[in-house]
């Protein structure tokens, strides 16, 4: 048997204590959501609230056809927008993406994201809280008066 293959017992004998909800809301900065039918996505906010879990920062991309529209809408104070690099020159295509109905144009990176996307031209009362006013509210220290009222 090779250390790979080794699994002994545990002599640790203590209770058992599961968690199966935070004590406190916290946000997942790196989920990874890819294919959300809206019964899926609905579900996921159900499994979203039985774990505390306020926010979600999806980066697997996905398009902005109706069911992301209709997501954004329904849960816009449970949003915000977010990357997991800065480069200037990418947020182009966020931005297309949140703020017009522009269809099928591709990725700015053709190694990354193999689909083609969808914007889905959010109102601007929910643009803004996906942009900056969900994360004032929920990070503290955010000085707002950087940010439009």
């Amino acid at each position: 048997m090779g250390v790979g293959e080794y699994e002994p017992r545990s002599t640790l004998k203590v209770p058992e204590h599961p968690v199966t909800r935070a004590k406190y809301p916290f946000i997942d900065v790196h989920g990874h959501q890819q294919t959300l039918t809206a019964e899926r996505a609905a579900a996921l906010v159900g499994e979203m609230d039985a774990l505390n879990m306020g926010l979600m920062v999806n980066l697997s991309g996905g398009s902005g056809d109706a069911l992301g529209r209709a997501f954004f809408i329904k849960y816009q104070d449970r949003i915000l927008m977010g990357k997991d690099s800065y480069e200037q020159g990418e947020y182009h295509t966020h931005f297309r993406i949140f703020e017009t109905a522009d269809e099928y144009f591709p990725y700015y990176r053709n190694y990354h994201a193999f689909w083609r996307m969808y914007g889905m031209d959010l109102p601007d009362d929910v643009l803004k809280k996906v942009y900056y006013k969900n994360a004032i509210r929920v990070i503290p220290g955010i000085d707002a008066s950087r940010f439009p009222r």
